[in-house]
């Protein structure tokens, strides 16, 4: 049963790097680049722009950040679009 339903990969959302309908967690040091990184791709595929030159589909996005606040992350919208 599990091989039939794997035997296919999924469509991709980012292609090549994210497939559509996944959970992805961004893990690494603090002060990095993930949070600018990950809002740079969430803003690509909700406005369907090529993503560090990947297509992208267009679909909604939820971006689940536990430390920025909500002028922080105004701020950074800002910047990456």
């Amino acid at each position: 049963m599990l091989k039939a339903a794997t035997a296919t990969a999924p469509p991709y959302l980012i292609d090549g790097l994210m497939h559509e309908r996944s959970v992805n967690l961004a893990v690494g040091d603090s002060g990095i680049g993930k949070t600018p990184l990950l809002v740079s791709m969430a803003v690509s595929v909700a406005s369907r722009t090529p993503f560090l030159g990947s297509e992208v589909k267009q679909g909604r996005v939820l971006y689940c950040d536990a430390e920025m606040g909500g002028y922080d992350m105004s701020q950074l919208l800002e910047r990456v679009n």
